[in-house]
């Protein structure tokens, strides 16, 4: 048998891996938006090392082939092979979800979403159609071409002592490369630029070997003591994040709530049905954008003209995956979605919170959950059932009435939202209705549709727009469209007159509209919603510029009903005041934007500004240094860990 020649030709292969692993990195690097200084700044350079150490990882499995396989040493190396291409196809997988999410990509969202790739392996397909990709995938083939014919590391038919100090050796080299960036680093934590996934995903297994039966959904969760977790989020009620601000006040009764039953033009006494629509990923860029926003929304922005409270300035904090059900938990159940973990309805459906269908649910209302998709994705009925929804209108239900999946999502907007009105209207004839209903429409990947064209007035829009962004405008045409005819078919119903409805968005998307957008204003884009409040008679429709947040939805609606806000909620009554600051956290830190001013991520650290009347996603930032808003970020620092350890410890009051 001829032996292999340990010279360059023979470790063609290896190299090929490390620089395919590399090309794979680079795109991380490009869709960062940053510069190669700032990358490095980013330790760009340990995420280059650790790519080195997973290739040398698999030229261990292959010496570990060869000492078993004895004197066939070929075939024994060439079991490298394997978890090469496994490893590299992870760290596709981590390429493809940063494009998306702009975070990477961690294991609970690989544990706790792994079946979803069935259902988005279409958007991960668009995501990986770069030319860098492209690249990784032609060297990965080479590689693994040359691996197959030269036994992938150049070595021959070693006897098996030497092929067990190969291994041996190789694992050293290996542990010494892996470990290389922990011994030289200087400052900071974790990065996305240095992020390798099989390291991480392997840390994450080894570290927390309980993790598959625990609590917590990621090594990254800091455990606080209750008593610790109970006072912070006391302070964060009392304080916000230290600016200040009133206690929450008790439900409203007697002449108050008739006063604020009045303000709404609603019956001053009895039980009134509430409506909750999630528009799948509405912005409020797309709908309030005062030149866009007409065009691209005119059924919304009628409705809200003539029968709304509409919150402006209104956000999400979902982030990473299960976005929809993240915005519907902080919404429904007025506490801030796991930011930068695991959503709740996935991963921990019996935490012990109050939710909004309780509340109704114990005061006599039919409680009704409605869904052009399945009941079952991201575990929504398990949730909710456990939180106070009685009865459950998904696909399958549709179906009986002879409706079939129109999109890969369920039902069309329009097809859903007419459904669902006829729904309401025969509940309502029986009794209140507490109902919340999401559309799906929108959810990528994004396509132009017929029922969401896009217009001629709409070119000062789309100049230069990508066709994920067309395909995005698109499916919020349709949408206002669909949401317009139901909000009419629902106040024109018998009991439109005793109905508050609240429309918003359940969470942002990453599709960009055309210009360059700076750190604070992507930041906004992503997380800014619109938040409405309905009725058909309502006194004084309005548009309120004060900061608000999804978890004050279920407090204000609580209010208006006369039911008792729960303890352990945490948003506001936004009839009474000021609303919720906007609170984020994950690899980047914890930012936050309330009404005296606030701090964003940026390439160089927080950017931080001051001021009562900002609008950092429509208007001009003031320019100042944010001073006061930098002092603050302690407060929000410490209010994410206390909301992450809450959810993930069960502390939740």
């Amino acid at each position: 048998m001829p032996r292999f020649s340990p010279g360059m030709k023979s470790w063609a292969a290896p190299l090929l891996a490390v620089i395919s692993f590399w090309a794979l990195r680079a795109q991380v690097v490009a869709d960062a938006e940053v510069g190669l200084a700032r990358a490095w700044e980013l330790r760009l350079h340990e995420g280059l090392l650790r790519d080195l150490a997973v290739v040398i990882l698999a030229l261990g499995f292959g010496a570990l082939g060869s000492a078993l396989a004895g004197r066939r040493a070929r075939g024994g190396w060439r079991a490298g092979l394997v978890p090469l291409l496994l490893f590299w196809g992870m760290a596709l997988l981590n390429v493809v979800y940063f494009r998306f999410f702009k975070s990477p990509l961690e294991w609970w969202v690989a544990r706790d979403h792994a079946g979803d790739f069935f259902v988005v392996s279409d958007v991960g397909g668009g995501l990986a159609l770069t030319a860098l990709v492209a690249l990784s995938v032609a060297l990965m083939a080479g590689a693994l071409v040359l691996g197959f014919r030269s036994g992938w590391g150049g070595f021959g038919p070693l006897s098996r002592a030497r092929a067990w100090g190969a291994a041996v050796a190789v694992a050293l080299v290996f542990l010494l490369v892996r470990q290389s960036p922990v011994w030289f680093r200087t400052r900071g934590g974790a990065s996305a630029l240095s992020h390798q996934v099989t390291l991480s995903w392997a840390g994450t297994l080894l570290s927390r070997p309980h993790s598959a039966g625990a609590a917590v959904e990621d090594s990254e969760v800091k455990f606080l003591e209750p008593g610790e977790t109970r006072a912070r989020l006391r302070e964060f009620r009392l304080r916000g994040v230290g600016a200040g601000r009133a206690e929450p006040a008790p439900a409203p009764k007697g002449e108050l709530l008739r006063a604020r039953r009045h303000r709404m033009g609603l019956p001053l006494e009895g039980p009134i049905h509430v409506v909750i629509l999630f528009l799948e990923s509405q912005r409020a860029y797309e709908v309030l954008h005062p030149k866009w926003g007409p065009l691209v929304a005119p059924r919304l922005n009628a409705a809200f003209g003539r029968h709304g409270l509409l919150f402006t300035q209104s956000y999400s904090s979902a982030g990473l995956a299960g976005l929809t059900v993240k915005g519907q938990f902080a919404t429904l159940c007025s506490f801030y979605s796991n930011r930068g973990g695991a959503a709740v309805y996935i991963r921990y459906p019996k935490l012990q919170v109050t939710c909004l269908g309780e509340l109704f649910a114990e005061a006599g209302a039919q409680t009704i959950w409605m869904n052009p998709y399945h009941k079952g994705f991201h575990n929504k009925a398990d949730f909710e059932s456990r939180h106070g929804m009685r009865r459950f209108l998904d696909l399958e239900h549709f179906r009986l009435g002879g409706q079939e999946d129109e999109h890969g999502w369920g039902l069309l907007d329009g097809t859903f939202l007419k459904l669902a009105a006829e729904e309401l209207s025969k509940a309502a004839a029986s009794g209140p209705v507490f109902a919340h209903l999401t559309t799906t429409g929108a959810h990528p990947p994004f396509a132009e549709r017929d029922d969401g064209p896009l217009g001629p007035e709409l070119g000062g829009l789309l100049e230069g727009a990508s066709d994920s962004y067309r395909g995005y405008l698109s499916r919020v045409r349709a949408a206002d469209t669909a949401s317009g005819a139901f909000i009419d078919s629902v106040f024109a119903s018998p009991e439109g007159g005793r109905t508050l409805l609240v429309v918003l968005g359940d969470h942002g998307t990453t599709a960009k509209p055309p210009g360059d957008w700076g750190p604070v204003a992507a930041r906004e884009l992503f997380h800014r919603i619109p938040i409405a409040f309905l009725t058909r008679d309502l006194k004084a429709p309005q548009r309120v510029t004060r900061v608000a947040h999804q978890i004050d939805v279920a407090p204000t609606l609580a209010a208006i009903a006369g039911l008792e806000r729960p303890a352990g909620w945490l948003g506001r009554d936004l009839l009474a005041g000021t609303g919720s600051p906007f609170l984020f956290g994950g690899a980047e830190g914890a930012s936050f934007r309330d009404e005296a001013g606030g701090c964003w991520p940026g390439s160089e650290g927080p950017i931080c500004m001051d001021g009562t009347n900002l609008d950092p996603l429509f208007g001009e930032p003031p320019v100042n240094d944010g001073k006061e808003a930098r002092k603050r970020l302690p407060q929000a620092r410490a209010t994410v860990e206390a909301l992450r350890s809450a959810i993930a410890h069960g502390q939740v009051e």
